[in-house]
């Protein structure tokens, strides 16, 4: 092939690659981007959020820790909120454009997830990871939502991809891309460090392959740790501060831990929860389909680990089969930081049009195809960086699945109502490029087979196989996406619970929140009455368990959550909120069913008490979902799981 055709293939090949990383993109736009407004629930955490950047942005209160984890008095990352910040900026108190931001990252995600898989296995690989990351229900619905762990897999998915291509290209600037994405992970949610140790092992074996280019890379990898570092100058400005709260706060969490061991049980469960959160949702929905698909997956990555699927590497980037043995990179350019670079045929140019074309090599003299220094190392063969890149892939699921059996043991325990599958947010980028590897190269290998009928045979089975497959999966996660309104209804239902509210009571009148069970926040209807204009104020502490004195010109909102009912011991709409108020002096004025199971009842002070409405829906809209229902007991540890971390 002449270097002429050999420029024309490559173009070609990088117009198919815009092509489908455009389709790929748009797909996962159209799936998230509409009724962003309802789409994701507004809880207690998304108020929490909105309070925070609110204070920024009325009084200029910068936050320097991110939000509260569940345990400990330990905080995430602020990071998450500077990331939201130009949401806000531009949205002001209507939390939409925050969420378009989280929306943007879940999408850009999805060209990330394309990216990495596309390097490793080739397109059929990248074809198919973006194309499952895209349609994921699990990824949609996360992308929809104004979370802080919504962000780690952009973050994880970015350190993920910057580190390989800085040890497969041998270009140590990609370590820096790899610490601002660590950054991003990290800040996101505290259990993200379970994957900086095997970005932290590949960097360490980086620098101690190179010889003559040590220095640069060192110099990569300094920068790298100064944007992790740098990071988290808000926290030490804190810490300054506070005579180092958190520090002492995370070193007590340390020392007592959780209480639980983690067993044999636990490690399975955490391994199925990992396996199969993105390619088929929550475990007990399809336990069998999980436990079928975490099989396979495995099986897959235990397969191209050994070294299986050499013809699809030595063939995915298009060349012969005399390409095997030759490098992954197959498009002429000598690869950086290698001590030696095999260039491929199809780079070669033609001896016998050498001289018309201005090439160097004369007619006749045969093009170099390996190291011409004996004592230099040749590279290894695609089908070897490939099995090097799964092998790692694989090491940071593993190193993923023992850390979270080891300090979250909680997760053996799935409580639909009680959300705790952020805890393996940035290992979910990793699952599905291992799919889509795992599937490509099956892909690959069956559309190359030759030889006798039967082979053919088993290849055109292996094809059609890989096919059911994908599809498959695609159209369960097509059904079983999530609904365009909330269950809860979203912000627009907590925004007419609080005009309700607003509209209940005089104008001078100050409003305190508090929530039932107390170890939950009224957060949501606190944001909300600050943005139609009302001063309310929720608890100092969500452990904050006795009513406050009816006394003056104040009013009283309790949020009352059904879905608690085993843990209150009785129901919303008056039971539970008459118990907590049994012997103090308020009295109820309205009480309304804010959203599904969850009750808003208002009181004043006994002498200004009316006769209570009767309760009846605040809004018009209908939930498209069934309203969230317990599906097994709470844990023994329900104070640490209900709130999520």
């Amino acid at each position: 092939m002449t270097a002429r055709a050999s420029a024309s293939t490559a173009t070609r090949r990088l117009a198919a690659d815009r092509l489908v990383l455009l389709v790929l993109l748009g797909l996962a736009a159209i799936l998230r981007l509409p009724n962003l407004e309802a789409r994701g629930s507004f809880d207690a955490d998304q108020g929490r959020t909105m309070l925070v950047l609110e204070a920024w942005l009325r009084e200029g209160s910068i936050p320097l820790l991110g939000p509260p984890a569940s345990i400990g008095g330990v905080h995430h990352g602020v990071l998450s909120y500077y990331l939201l910040a130009p949401g806000v900026a531009i949205g002001g108190l209507d939390p939409t454009p925050a969420v378009a931001v989280v929306t943007l990252a879940g999408i850009a995600s999805v060209g990330i997830v394309w990216f990495l898989a596309r390097a490793i296995g080739g397109p059929a690989a990248g074809l198919i990871a973006g194309l499952l990351f895209a349609v994921s229900a699990t990824e949609v619905g996360r992308s929809t939502s104004l979370w802080n762990p919504n962000v780690v897999p952009l973050g994880a998915g970015l350190a993920a991809t910057a580190a390989w291509q800085a040890w497969s290209r041998g270009q140590p600037a990609w370590w820096l891309a790899a610490g601002a994405g660590a950054a991003v992970a990290l800040h996101g949610h505290l259990l993200s460090v379970v994957v900086v140790f095997p970005l932290a092992a590949l960097a360490i074996a980086d620098l101690a392959r190179r010889r003559g280019e040590r220095r640069r890379a060192a110099i990569a990898l300094l920068g790298a740790g100064a944007i992790v570092v740098a990071s988290y100058v808000p926290l030490l400005v804190h810490e300054l501060g506070t005579d180092f709260a958190e520090t002492r706060a995370f070193l007590t969490l340390a020392t007592e831990g959780t209480g639980d061991r983690p067993s044999i049980w636990t490690v399975t469960v955490v391994a199925l929860r990992v396996g199969s959160w993105s390619l088929v949702g929550l475990l007990t929905r399809a336990p069998e389909l999980a436990v079928t698909v975490t099989a396979g997956l495995a099986v897959g990555v235990a397969w191209l680990a050994v070294g299986g699927g050499r013809t699809g590497a030595a063939l995915f980037e298009g060349g012969s089969r005399s390409d095997r043995g030759r490098p992954l990179r197959a498009d002429g350019r000598v690869t950086e930081g290698h001590r030696a670079a095999v260039v491929p045929e199809e780079s070669q140019p033609d001896p016998r049009t050498a001289r018309a074309e201005g090439s160097s090599v004369e007619a006749g003299e045969t093009p170099r195809r390996g190291p011409a220094d004996p004592s230099e190392t040749p590279p290894e063969p695609g089908w070897a960086v490939r099995r090097t890149a799964v092998r790692w892939l694989a090491a940071v699921l593993v190193t993923t699945v023992l850390g979270l059996a080891l300090v979250a043991p909680s997760l053996a325990t799935v409580v639909e109502a009680l959300p705790v599958d952020q805890y393996h947010a940035a290992a979910d980028p990793i699952v599905v490029v291992l799919a889509g590897v795992v599937l490509g190269v099956l892909w690959t290998d069956a559309r190359r087979a030759t030889g006798r009928s039967r082979r053919r045979l088993v290849a055109r089975l292996g094809e059609g196989g890989v096919f059911v497959v994908v599809a498959g999966l695609g159209l369960w996660n097509l059904a079983t996406q999530p609904p365009w309104v909330a269950p809860d209804g979203g912000w627009p239902a907590v925004r007419a619970a609080a005009e309700r509210v607003d509209a209940a009571l005089p104008a001078d009148r100050s409003i305190l929140l508090r929530s039932l069970p107390t170890f939950t926040a009224p957060d949501a209807y606190t944001f909300a009455l600050h943005a139609v204009g009302r001063t309310a104020l929720g608890p100092e502490a969500a452990s904050t368990s006795e009513p406050p004195p009816a006394r003056g010109p104040v009013a009283l909102v309790v949020v009352c959550d059904d879905r608690f009912r085993p843990v209150t011991g009785a129901g919303c709409g008056g039971p539970a909120e008459g118990r907590w108020l049994a012997g103090t002096s308020w009295r109820l004025h309205e009480r309304f069913v804010a959203a599904p199971e969850r009750v808003l009842s208002i009181y004043v002070p006994e002498p200004e008490a009316a006769a209570p409405s009767t309760a009846r829906p605040c809004v018009d809209w209908k939930p498209k979902a069934a309203p969230l229902r317990w599906t097994s007991s709470l844990p023994e540890d329900w104070r640490f799981a209900a709130r999520s971390v």
